[in-house]
């Protein structure tokens, strides 16, 4: 598995100094050379059980998916693993806008790989500005009509 790592990227909150150790979660990106096999989303699935055990305060959102993916809308990937809510899904969707891209090309924190800056492809102003709109206008919304949400 470890051979078929291209890149590793912490996007999100810590990448745009905004974490809140309360109500953030850490983002990341991985590229994969190629897609993962069977025997090695298991391997992947061991890897985030230890982390959970070793670091339970601290909850992982992340993609695995490959560099030609990278700066792509969701409908146009193939399903790919995720991780979220504490468990490693082997294929499907989570999190992938262009805000996402937006964050990782302008302030990601590149761990392995290319300086997110040279990575192949750029964010449409435009659309992120609309996608954004959608997204405060459904997603958060409902913050702001549970603010017990914010509480901690």
């Amino acid at each position: 598995m470890w051979n078929s790592l291209e890149g590793f990227y912490i996007h999100g909150s810590i990448a745009l100094n905004a974490f809140n150790p309360y109500l953030s979660d850490i983002d990341f990106i991985t590229i994969l050379i190629r897609r993962a096999t069977t025997s090695e989303v298991k391997k992947l699935k061991a890897v985030h059980k230890k982390l959970e055990l070793s670091y339970p305060q601290w909850k992982l959102e992340g993609s695995y998916l490959l560099l030609e993916d990278v700066g792509r809308e969701q409908q146009e990937i193939a399903p790919y693993p995720y991780y979220h809510d504490r468990a490693l899904h082997s294929a499907g969707y989570h999190d992938i806008t262009q805000a996402t891209w937006w964050v990782l090309k302008h302030r990601g924190i590149c761990l392995i790989g290319l300086p997110p800056e040279n990575l192949g492809f750029t964010v449409d102003w435009n659309l992120l500005q609309r996608k954004m709109k959608e997204n405060l206008n459904s997603y958060w919304v409902s913050w702001t009509r549970s603010p017990s949400k914010l509480a901690y």
